[in-house]
Order: C-alpha cells, then structure tokens, then sequence
C-alpha cells in the first residue's frame, strides 16, 4: 500500500473538515502515530490516525499554507 504524500493528505483533511462544517483541525502527536480531529459545533471529533513519520511533514504543509516560515518552531 502506498503511503499518502503530506500535501494530498492534508489537501484529504482540509476537504473533509469543510465538508462536515468543521471551524479547525487538530493534528496531536503521540506514541507512534498523529491524530488528526475536527472542531464542530465546539466538539472535537476525530477523523484520522496517520503514521508518526508524516507529521513533521503535516505540519510544514500547513504551514506552508499559511504563509508561515516552515523552519520556524517557536511560533
């Protein structure tokens, strides 16, 4: 099985958060893996458990759309 690149998985979660309403997402890191949960309605509802491996990579492409500095780490 192939492993989803960090921009089509976070383009997957921005769709699917818009599509249920969703204000915000989530991405939490934990012991090997990251989840990723939608704010709704002031409820945080979970959408998806992703490898550990690509949340480094989740979080720069967010950022990248945000039109933050990817290096920074202190924001």
């Amino acid at each position: 099985m192939a492993v989803a690149s960090a921009v089509d998985s976070v383009q997957r979660l921005l769709e699917r958060a818009c599509e249920m309403g969703a204000s915000d997402l989530h991405v939490e890191p934990d012991a090997g893996v990251v989840t990723v949960r939608a704010r709704r309605d002031g409820v945080l509802v979970p959408m998806e458990s992703l490898p550990a491996d690509i949340g480094p990579r989740i979080v720069g492409r967010l950022k990248a759309l945000a039109d933050l500095l990817a290096y920074r780490t202190d924001v």
